[in-house]
């Protein structure tokens, strides 16, 4: 289905944004050389990649191997629309296992998964049979209803992404096959005017959102702009200040200098009256002693006189 028959096939319908978790847990695969294994995500033209995985053939002969993935968790937001009768339109996600072996890197298995199955049943732990060299994937799934950008907004995001990618495809077609795009044109031609003008306001639709978009952005970058603009400014104001305690720490650094040296100054002295003090004090013990001692001989004389 193509980008405008997918925009008119959702118009009056009604979108709501849901979070997509998805977390690979085992890979069944039949190994038969040293590999590397990995495993690919991919909702429209948005895909996450896990991490590789290396993998050794068994001694025992056996070639099927189970990887443990490590914590792997891909998420994202997209927009489900749902008809009158309360069931959401078919919203697909492609799960791609991929190998690297000394001699190419090939994808070995593909499998798509219909993530509007999954809505309103929390989380889910699910497995599917792949193909080729590939056994099964167990994983685990929760689609839950996001509380993040609206409806609308998130909408329009995935359907420029989609229309990026479908006039891409459709470009390839052309310089591919002249006779496809004659058919394509006499197509457009057999479509009914209620048809061709239901399509034009879709189109307009999209550029005037597109436009709105455009403002936004715009906007933000205005306003990014004059916020890196006042960071500027107290980044400066800042280097100035840090330069002013700079020349402050280097005066308190020489101050302190000529206090440490002053006070070894003192201690100099100090020490000089504090060994002058013991000089004193011993020859003052000296004339006490040689007092004392003249004091007692007196006594003896003036007793036997």
């Amino acid at each position: 289905m193509d980008f405008l028959s997918k925009q008119f096939n959702r118009v009056g319908k009604q979108s709501e944004n849901y979070q997509i978790t998805f977390k690979p847990i085992v890979l069944k695969v039949n190994v038969y050389a040293s590999s590397q294994y990995y495993i690919i995500f991919k909702r429209g033209p948005q895909k996450d990649e896990s991490k590789k995985y290396k993998l050794e053939p068994q001694s025992n002969g056996l070639q099927m191997q189970q990887l443990l993935f490590e914590d792997e968790v891909f998420q994202r937001v997209s927009s489900f629309y749902q008809e009158k009768d309360g069931k959401f339109q078919k919203k697909s996600a492609d799960v791609i296992i991929k190998c690297i072996n000394q001699v190419k890197e090939e994808k070995i298995s593909e499998v798509s998964l219909n993530l509007s199955s999954y809505i309103g049943r929390g989380s889910v732990k699910d497995s599917i049979q792949l193909t080729g060299s590939a056994y099964f994937l167990d994983f685990e799934i929760e689609v839950v209803k996001s509380e993040g950008a609206s409806g609308d907004r998130q909408s329009q995001v995935e359907s420029d992404q989609q229309r990026s990618a479908s006039q891409a495809q459709d470009s390839d077609d052309e310089d591919q096959s002249p006779l496809k795009s004659q058919i394509s044109n006499d197509s457009k031609h057999d479509e009914s005017p209620n048809m061709r003008q239901s399509k034009s306001v879709v189109v307009q639709n999209i550029n005037t959102h597109e436009r709105e978009e455009l403002q936004e952005l715009q906007e933000k970058l205005t306003k990014q702009q004059k916020e890196n603009y006042n960071l500027k400014l107290q980044a400066e104001q800042l280097q100035n200040k840090i330069q002013e305690i700079e020349l402050s720490n280097q005066k308190i650094e020489e101050e302190k200098d000529v206090i440490h040296k002053e006070l070894e100054k003192r201690g100099e002295v100090q020490k000089r009256w504090q060994s002058r003090c013991t000089e004193l004090e011993t020859e003052i013990g000296s004339l006490k002693k040689e007092a004392q001692d003249y004091y007692s001989a007196d006594r003896f004389d003036n007793q036997y006189d």
